[in-house]
């Protein structure tokens, strides 16, 4: 099992250290979360996990590579599941303001404690027990959106559960 999840981390390590600035393209921000969430809809489904959208109308669209950030988005949408385990909601949100798009995913889970929130971000820091997690998804997720322009955080909500929050420059071509 060990050698396995080695494996795992190796091949994810040499994966995101091959990848380029790949290929940036017009992209609607909206159309790209309904994409992302097309993709988890049956396992959220399986674990009674309603996903509520709150997306702007009108927003413009920005120039990113797309692929990359689909990856940032179901990275953080699975860590969230995990979170929750069953019977429970993530909402995501978008938003435009200081020349800033931003993407916000809130869960419902039980949030993290304050000294989890500050390592994150951190290559192979896991709140998943064993065997559960490699601890590198939002260490990967970090350098792309900052390879992208952006930026993300964390914090936990008013409510209870996470919030991420991806901000993304728009630029006017």
């Amino acid at each position: 099992a060990q050698v396995k999840r080695a494996s795992t981390i190796t091949h994810r390590l040499l994966g995101f250290s091959r990848s380029t600035d790949g290929l940036k393209s017009p992209t609607n921000i909206n159309t790209l979360v309904e994409e992302t969430v097309s993709f988890l809809e049956k396992e959220a489904a399986n674990h009674r996990i309603a996903i509520r959208r709150n997306l702007a109308a009108g927003l413009p669209e920005i120039t990113t590579d797309s692929a990359q950030l689909q990856q940032v988005f179901l990275n953080i949408l699975n860590n969230a599941f995990d979170a929750i385990g069953n019977d429970g909601a993530v909402t995501i949100s978008t938003s435009l303001s200081d020349g800033q798009l931003a993407v916000e995913f809130a869960d419902s889970g039980p949030g993290l404690p304050e000294e989890a929130l500050k390592k994150v971000f951190d290559p192979f820091f896991t709140t998943k027990k064993a065997g559960c997690g490699t601890g590198i998804g939002l260490s990967i997720s970090y350098s792309i959106v900052e390879r992208l322009g952006g930026g993300i955080e964390v914090r936990n909500g008013k409510q209870g559960g996470c919030v991420f929050r991806v901000n993304l420059p728009v630029t006017l071509r």
